[in-house]
């Protein structure tokens, strides 16, 4: 790494460069640590300046815009990806949205649960073999009907790390709703987010600015379509008037609306320092980094006899490179690589690996090493 701004990046991480589970938890850079704790320390020992906290959240929202390409007056801030997309779910308009049954439950709840109270139906997007389907233009294309007001999908598949083009999806569905999961991607991939009509996406993974705070960014179309299905007080109008008659207020007409309740300020200013780190490297080395470790890292992983799944083709790769070795199970992968200081995750039987731009080349080649002398132990063990 001989980049001076992707060194200042390694050294605001303060975990070991050999944590490789960035997909399960990014652990908080040093200025979103930093700027919880100044947080807490006004909440704890200054109550009487709470009202400075509300600039946590406008900066967070402008560095969101930066990131993201949506103005900021588009970008609403939300617990985490699933409220935002629990929010989106029960207020779509009337007809089909369709969703992949092998997404992450994050993105599948929602739908079927606003299916249930007589929202939105669902509908599968599947291969014609029943297999896991890979997001492409042609399998939306195919299952595309007349009824379908949106399509709902992860932008980086959790499982094998397949990179969707949000270009392309768009290309192929018109005018209809593009929602995108964006926790996958956001903080470590320089992705057209301004393809989609709605991007979610919590702080805690790539971003790495901890639990409790997330953003929603709209377009102009969706503001216009969705509804208000789970707005709360702070998303309606006058929600401090004290002279508000007790009846269901009229909701905002701009994203806000996507509000249930105030933000968690601790957590907003976590979001709005790991945006502001990010912003100092700019997303597009940090992605460039990103790839470039995880093309490496399966290049070793082949060479060492590792069988890997997901994409091939380097435009649909993303931090996340999954594999399984012949004789080992994900479970004996995992704590072999533990017991050299590397963390990776079992996912479906198979060893997820997830890297950031943190991750050194050295640990790349540690965790290929391990795996090697790995399936080489469990060659001798079934032959002898």
């Amino acid at each position: 790494m001989t980049d001076e701004a992707l060194r200042a990046y390694a050294s605001a991480s303060l975990c070991s460069p050999s944590y490789m589970d960035f997909a399960r938890v990014g652990p908080l850079l040093a200025p979103a640590e930093s700027a919880r704790e100044s947080v807490t320390r006004i909440v704890t020992r200054q109550p009487e300046k709470l009202d400075e906290l509300d600039a946590f959240a406008e900066k967070a929202r402008s560095l969101a815009s930066e990131l993201t390409g949506f103005r900021s007056e588009a970008i609403a801030l939300s617990p985490n990806t699933s409220a935002a997309l629990f929010h989106m779910a029960f207020s779509l308009p009337p007809g089909e949205v369709l969703v992949s049954p092998f997404d992450f439950p994050a993105n599948v709840q929602p739908w079927l649960r606003a299916q249930e109270h007589g929202r939105a139906r669902v509908r599968w997007m599947t291969e014609p073999n029943g297999g896991r389907p890979r997001i492409t233009p042609e399998l939306i294309a195919a299952a595309l009907t007349p009824q379908t007001v949106a399509v709902a999908v992860s932008v980086v598949d959790s499982y094998t790390g397949y990179q969707i083009d949000l270009d392309a999806l768009r290309a192929v569905i018109g005018d209809r709703l593009l929602i995108v999961d964006g926790i996958q991607a956001l903080g470590a991939l320089n992705i057209a987010w301004q393809a989609a009509d709605v991007v979610a996406s919590g702080a805690q993974k790539w971003l790495r600015g901890g639990w409790g705070a997330g953003l929603l960014a709209c377009s102009d179309r969706a503001l216009e379509r969705l509804g208000a299905g789970l707005t709360g007080w702070t998303g309606v109008q006058d929600a401090s008037d004290p002279r508000r008659t007790p009846q269901l207020a009229a909701p905002r007409q701009d994203v806000q609306r996507f509000s249930t309740t105030a933000p968690d300020l601790i957590a907003v200013a976590g979001l709005a320092g790991a945006l502001e780190c990010l912003q100092a490297v700019g997303i597009s080395r940090v992605s460039r980094q990103v790839q470039r470790l995880a093309l490496r890292c399966r290049e070793v992983l082949a060479a060492a006899g590792a069988r890997l799944e997901g994409p091939e083709d380097l435009s649909e790769q993303s931090g996340i490179v999954t594999f399984r070795a012949d004789g080992c199970t994900a479970a004996h992968i995992v704590t072999a690589l533990a017991h050299e200081g590397i963390t990776v995750a079992e996912r479906a039987g198979a060893a997820r690996v997830s890297l950031h731009a943190s991750t050194t080349e050295e640990s790349v080649e540690l965790l290929a090493s391990v795996i090697a002398d790995t399936i080489k132990n469990a060659g001798s063990t079934l032959t002898g």
